[in-house]
């Protein structure tokens, strides 16, 4: 299953030290906010408050009928109650009308439908909703009774699965909930290879790249970052924006020498029938140079890379000293392909372009004015009222480099984390 990033603004005195209710990382980056996210699905939808199923609360007058309602069924049975009823008086005041009716067995029942409801709770819900079951048991049975429970589950059932979701707020959370709001919004990553060999970036038999591969290199990657900034900003809307910024989640470099002879090398990239070690060293040389030009174009244009960045620098080859493919053969020459394929130089770069999102306008909310007041909340709607924007992965040509060199692009890969600008 894919992945995509859920990239969040906050305030950094908000961010400091605070973790994901899924177990996603958050981290302080420049005032930036940030998750691994969900699973990418669809174009650009904005999850709004049409998306919302519905939300049941303590304010509504539904609930007051009901609680009216049950009280009258408590004196009619004469169920004694000592400040407020529980939830088995509750389900006898309910229930009592059915001759040899199984009350244990109902409560069993409103407990396994508790259990199933929490499945779809963050931790802070999870907390309120149990919270209710002994400060608000009116507002508990509300909820698990056949009505509500059943509406509950067509909701979830009918939406789609990354909005299949239950925010509980009582007092308390929501005046939590209103110091800060959140914007989301989901980017792909997008992957950057060149797979040519080391023969069409190297000197021969030196770890030094020619001038005319760092050319090509920091041309055919600056044009691949324009592309994917012009294609992100087609999909712009007021709140979600593109200035131009990038994150580097992960770079690759794999390189490796062929077991063609370098007797003819200088040290240290000399090799001999039984010392074989300059291979590693050519290829271990060769690696560094293509991290060091990595390097260098991160800090000459608008990149971010952190401490999550992900770098990758293999040169031990296949064979672990440095060297990949066949034995040398010299009737084979040292042109065979067999050959001159082992000699890898490849870099990989996994980025996205980062968006700058603004702060949502405020969305309608159910205020709990009660300090034992509760609310429910089916479907689409993230705690602290934020909205979901899915932005669709970005596809786009790669740039035609003459005179050869597969450089590429593709989508579809997963970054583990991505920052956004404030």
């Amino acid at each position: 299953m894919k992945k995509n990033i859920i990239l969040e603004i906050g305030r950094i005195k908000e961010m400091m030290g605070l973790i994901n209710e899924n177990d996603n990382k958050i981290i302080d980056e420049q005032g930036v906010k940030l998750a691994l996210g969900t699973t990418f699905r669809g174009d650009l939808v904005p999850a709004g408050p049409q998306d919302i199923g519905f939300t049941l609360t303590t304010e509504s007058g539904s609930f007051r009928n009901y609680v009216k309602s049950i009280e009258n069924k408590l004196k009619a049975r004469k169920i004694p109650v000592v400040n407020k009823a529980t939830v088995q008086q509750i389900i006898k005041a309910i229930y009592g009308q059915y001759k040899d009716f199984d009350f244990d067995n109902q409560f069993q029942t409103f407990e396994e439908r508790s259990n199933k409801i929490m499945e779809y709770m963050d931790n802070i819900s999870k907390e309120a909703w149990l919270k209710s079951k002994t400060e608000n048991t009116m507002f508990y049975t509300y909820i698990l009774e056949n009505n509500n429970y059943y509406r509950i589950w067509n909701t979830l059932n009918k939406s789609k699965k990354e909005n299949r979701n239950i925010v509980v707020d009582n007092f308390e959370t929501q005046k939590k909930q209103k110091t800060g709001s959140q914007k989301k919004a989901d980017v792909s990553a997008l992957v950057f290879e060149d797979t040519s060999s080391a023969g069409t970036k190297f000197k021969s038999g030196s770890p030094e790249l020619t001038t005319d591969y760092i050319q090509k290199f920091n041309n055919s990657f600056r044009s691949v970052l324009e592309n994917a900034l012009a294609q992100a900003r087609e999909q712009q809307t007021s709140t979600v924006t593109y200035p131009g910024n990038f994150y580097i989640s992960e770079i690759n470099i794999v390189s490796s020498s062929s077991k063609v002879p370098q007797t003819k090398l200088p040290a240290p990239y000399t090799t001999t029938p039984t010392d074989t070690r300059g291979f590693l060293a050519l290829s271990t040389d060769r690696a560094k140079a293509l991290k060091t030009l990595v390097d260098e174009f991160i800090k000459n244009n608008n990149i971010i890379t952190n401490d999550k960045t992900i770098v990758t620098v293999e040169s031990k080859g296949e064979h672990g000293d440095g060297t990949s493919g066949p034995d040398w053969d010299k009737n084979k020459g040292a042109n065979h392909p067999d050959y001159t394929n082992a000699q890898m130089a490849q870099v990989t770069i996994t980025f996205a372009v980062i968006p700058k999102v603004e702060t949502p306008p405020e969305e309608p909310e159910t205020i709990i004015t009660s300090p034992d007041g509760y609310s429910l909340t089916v479907s689409a709607k993230t705690r602290g009222g934020g909205i979901i924007i899915r932005i669709p992965k970005i596809k786009f040509n790669p740039p035609q480099i003459r005179g050869g060199g597969p450089f590429k692009t593709k989508g579809g890969r997963t970054a583990p984390e991505c920052p956004v600008f404030d």
